[in-house]
């Protein structure tokens, strides 16, 4: 049997893992240095007790950390829809604010609790609710990173392919068409990153790259129609709205994620947005417990966050050794963001077409299904 739900876990004080992470213990008091709350979102199929290292840093820095599982569906956590999800957050948060008396929280995402996160900030209109978010390897674009034998190494935008099939057959979902990806990768031994046949079949993924949830969320897409791969992680082409006035960010990635790269883990550089590259040999999994990354977590947290965003100036973007200690570049330019994120060409190649002439002879042919059912 299928369920939506999530845990609120604020009342869990007793033994285990939670009160020996220092995450929901009631006994926490804010203090005008830390007067903000941390919530800690985590990513799909994991559990915000997953996040020990981060959570065990902040409380050692005085903060109070709050965490609860969501998007439960199926029996996994993170794999209800985005919506879902977004609203559980929104309850959540609600409840720390009530418990703690504080006015807004910190938010600290991993993976696909970033874009939970923004499911709230934007489609909820948490944003007066949330003073800064911190994302570790997140989602704020919509790419997956593609690799096969005998082709570079790239970030695939599935929400385009999916406008193009649905211009043949508006009837075929999201999943159908992650699903024909997934499998033409495979046929040539190569990957979707981060993307199972499990994941592709759950509702998260109807939203994960489709492109009425993402225009829905940011007021447009991030690449032009028909660009549907970009050659490396330099992140994405179109500025859209993908940060909320008031809120502060600070962005991770690290070199070594084969999952997240600058890509989908990088916002349009601006007021209040720092792009961070963590140049290390942790992974996906490994940079929620790396020191640099955790280090650049404390300080994005810690800095001035002004509010208003309508003055234009850029925030910094920086790049971080492993052990080094790097910081940001302070008050940088917007148009040295780290990733050249706007490059104002989105690249094609030839290994662009294949996956959208396999997504079209899907679409195709269920068409012709259709038309033979009488």
């Amino acid at each position: 049997m299928k369920t939506r739900g999530v845990v609120l876990a604020l009342g869990m004080v007793a033994g285990g893992s939670v009160a020996e992470a220092g995450i929901n213990d009631p006994s926490c008091q804010l203090t005008p240095e830390r007067p903000y709350p941390v919530v800690l979102v985590h990513g799909r199929s994991g559990h915000f007790t997953d996040m020990r290292a981060i959570a065990s840093a902040l409380e050692g820095d005085g903060y109070c950390v709050y965490g609860v599982d969501y998007g439960m569906y199926d029996g996994q956590t993170g794999l209800d829809h985005l919506t879902v999800s977004g609203g559980q957050i929104a309850a959540f948060v609600q409840q720390v604010l009530a418990t703690t008396g504080a006015e807004k929280v910190d938010a600290v995402g991993y993976s696909e609790g970033t874009g939970v996160i923004q499911d709230f900030i934007l489609g909820k209109g948490g944003a007066s609710l949330v003073h800064r978010v911190v994302s570790f390897g997140g989602l704020q674009h919509p790419y997956a990173h593609v690799g096969a034998p005998g082709f570079v190494d790239n970030d695939l935008y599935l929400p385009n392919l999916i406008v193009t099939a649905r211009r043949v057959d508006p009837n075929i979902t999201a999943q159908q068409v992650i699903t024909t990806a997934l499998d033409l990768y495979a046929g040539v031994g190569g990957q979707i990153a981060g993307v199972d046949r499990a994941g592709a079949a759950s509702p998260f993924a109807s939203d994960l790259f489709d492109p009425v949830y993402w225009t829905n969320l940011h007021g447009s897409l991030s690449e032009p129609d028909g660009t549907y791969i970009r050659v490396a992680t330099g992140g994405h082409t179109l500025p859209t709205h993908d940060r909320a006035i008031g809120v502060c960010y600070t962005n991770i990635v690290s070199t070594a994620d084969p999952i997240t790269g600058a890509s989908a883990g990088f916002q349009d550089p601006g007021y209040g947005i720092e792009n961070f590259v963590l140049v290390s040999t942790a992974d996906h999994g490994g940079i929620i417990s790396n020191p640099t990354a955790i280090a650049k977590m404390l300080s994005g947290l810690a800095a001035p966050c002004a509010g208003d965003a309508g003055t234009g100036d850029g925030s910094g973007s920086g790049e971080g050794g492993d052990g080094g200690g790097g910081d940001d570049g302070g008050g940088g330019d917007p148009a040295d963001d780290g990733g050249d994120q706007h490059a104002g060409c989105a690249a094609t190649s030839a290994s662009s077409w294949w996956p959208v002439l396999a997504v079209l002879l899907v679409a195709r042919r269920r068409r012709q299904r259709s038309a033979n059912v009488v």
